[in-house]
């Protein structure tokens, strides 16, 4: 069968309305870059790393992506210590049209120290409030 007019114009409308919430999503994260909380993928590990690692890397971000992209209230979120020649290691497919900021530094060539806490697994401290600090730059090391 061939498609009905009422058929058709359900179609057209779901095609908007994925449309119009994709753009609502996207306006979201580029807000979330200029105001903040921020959240810092710390990449500059990635030459280090086997095939299989930076390809395991490259799921854990796109994980995250679609999980911020995803949320009522997303983060800024940054890949620092990126090179345009990660994207064939690491970086998954449509990468290149992210609402993200690709840094060619790492974190503390960007932003000011006094903003960054790196969380780590390691450390003795830890995050008791709820609420983040919207001026900070939370940091996540990207080595698997």
């Amino acid at each position: 069968g061939l498609c009905t007019a009422k058929d058709r114009a359900a179609i057209d409308t779901a095609v908007k309305v994925k449309h119009d919430k994709r753009a609502r999503a996207d306006e979201s994260l580029r807000l979330a870059l200029r105001t903040g909380p921020r959240v810092a993928i710390d990449a500059t590990f990635t030459a280090a790393m086997s095939e299989v690692e930076r390809k395991s890397l490259g799921r854990q971000l796109s994980r995250a992506y679609a999980v911020n992209r995803a949320a009522e209230r997303p983060f800024g979120l940054y890949v620092c210590g990126y090179s345009p020649g990660d994207a064939g290691t690491f970086a998954p497919d449509g990468y290149d049209r992210w609402v993200i900021e690709k840094l060619p530094q790492e974190a503390c060539a960007h932003f000011p120290l006094e903003e960054i806490i790196y969380l780590t697994p390691d450390s003795p401290n830890t995050l008791d409030s709820p609420v983040l600090d919207e001026r900070a730059v939370y940091v996540i090391g990207g080595l698997v």
